[in-house]
């Protein structure tokens, strides 16, 4: 099996544009979640890019912007488009004769992702909340055993009246900006986002003068099939994931120093990740989300919170919990509101998303 190492990687966030904007934001412990005067969701705060107008998808603008961030890129390489509704404003827009209603909005994205990126052949992946970590797992996959040397994997996704009613009629939203694993949490808050990340065969990289950053050791994918929205609360399915990922890296869960969690200030989530976590580790291990700052960016909620994880594992600094007040019961020691340090240079990074889906990636980062 070949040595899959994490190149460039890049960021779009309600925090700005730049990985290094959006690390900064979350090290400040201030929070991108706000109330807007959009008045198809205004009793609930969300995490917005404010470069991104009305008038056209958000997601193709996020793309856009996304794209003039990018590092270099070997040319041809094939592209993993992680999404869950993509474009939906094109159906949102469109009028209530069914006859005029426009098809297509994913083809549509993935025709402005061609343009963006042009020459690659396009893999698209839709795991919902867990769709750009699925992304990356598969890619990763891809390359160890041979089949490509390299993967560029772009993720993105939009905040929409359309996304904003389907979790609010679930009751999942809070009033507030959400609170991962705070014990008095209510909801997640919706953000928006984009991220982009390289992937390569070791020796590739050293070819193509590639940076290297990371490696990725280890990855491991499953479903619950416990229900279409909510987890299994046992957190088995996750605690799984986190064990097979770890042996597939050749690691014990002694030698992890922290987890870059999904978090999303659910009641569910968290307490399904909690009892993961505790099923898997056996004294408490630094866990972080980012979601308390950036929102809930759906799709590319896995490539951004890898961004953060590798780029603080390599300043051995984990940003806070941003919003945390009462640590939920059970992590109370796993948990802090300000930065803390760390002594190593491997973590997990752990994904859940609609339907039971689950990921975990184990990476080892250098400095």
């Amino acid at each position: 099996m070949r040595e899959v190492i994490i190149s460039g990687y890049e960021a779009l966030s309600a925090y700005g544009g730049g990985m290094t904007t959006l690390l900064d934001g979350l090290y400040a412990g201030r929070t991108a979640i706000r109330l807007t005067d959009n008045p198809a969701f205004k009793e609930f705060p969300v995490a917005v890019a404010d470069d991104a107008v009305s008038g056209s998808p958000r997601c193709i603008q996020l793309l856009e912007q996304l794209k003039q961030l990018e590092t270099d890129v070997p040319a041809g390489i094939p592209l993993f488009l992680a999404l869950t509704i993509g474009a939906i404003e094109y159906l949102e827009q469109a009028s209530e004769n069914a006859a005029s209603i426009p098809s297509g909005n994913l083809e549509k994205l993935i025709a402005q992702a061609r343009k963006l990126w042009p020459g690659r052949k396009v893999y698209t992946v839709s795991a919902a909340c867990a769709a750009s970590s699925c992304a990356i797992a598969r890619a990763a996959s891809m390359i160890s055993a041979g089949e490509i040397d390299s993967a560029l994997i772009v993720s993105c996704d939009s905040v929409s009246e359309f996304i904003v009613s389907g979790f609010s009629s679930l009751g999942a939203l809070d009033k507030s900006p959400a609170r991962p694993f705070d014990e008095n949490r209510q909801g997640l808050s919706l953000g928006e986002g984009a991220g982009m990340m390289l992937l390569a065969e070791k020796g590739f990289a050293r070819k193509h003068g590639l940076s290297i950053n990371a490696t990725l050791r280890g990855w491991a994918m499953n479903c619950d099939a416990h229900h279409v929205t909510s987890p299994d609360l046992s957190g088995t399915a996750l605690s799984r994931t986190i064990a097979d990922a770890l042996t597939n890296a050749g690691i014990t869960p002694a030698d992890i120093d922290f987890i870059a969690a999904h978090g999303t200030g659910t009641y569910y989530n968290d307490q399904m990740e909690s009892e993961a976590f505790q099923r898997v580790f056996k004294t408490p291990v630094p866990v972080f989300s980012i979601k308390g700052g950036t929102g809930h960016t759906v799709a590319a909620a896995g490539i951004l919170q890898l961004g953060v994880a590798v780029s603080a594992s390599r300043q051995r600094l984990i940003p806070p919990n941003i919003n945390l007040n009462t640590p939920m019961s059970g992590l109370e020691n796993w948990l802090s509101a300000t930065s803390r340090r760390i002594a190593g240079n491997l973590f997990i990074s752990v994904n859940s998303g609609f339907g039971g889906i689950n990921c975990t990636l184990a990476v080892e980062t250098f400095q």
